[in-house]
């Protein structure tokens, strides 16, 4: 993969696509960013990432929350 943008709008649509791509048996190469999901360092990668997409997710909901009120 060229741009990891391309993949998803969000940090957790990309995170699922590439969680969904690791329950396949398949990985994930980057060559902009330099990520390659296929080792144990790219598991690790995963879980940061997965962790950055729970974290877009609640500064989403906090944003929407403070905009209602």
């Amino acid at each position: 993969m060229w741009k990891l943008d391309r993949l998803g709008r969000t940090m957790t649509g990309l995170v699922e696509f590439a969680v969904s791509l690791t329950d396949r048996g398949l990985g994930l190469r980057s060559f902009m960013v330099g990520i390659d999901t296929v080792g144990t360092a790219g598991k690790l990668v995963i879980h940061i990432l997965h962790h950055f997409g729970a974290r877009d997710r609640l500064l989403r909901s906090m944003n929407g929350r403070c905009a209602i009120m």
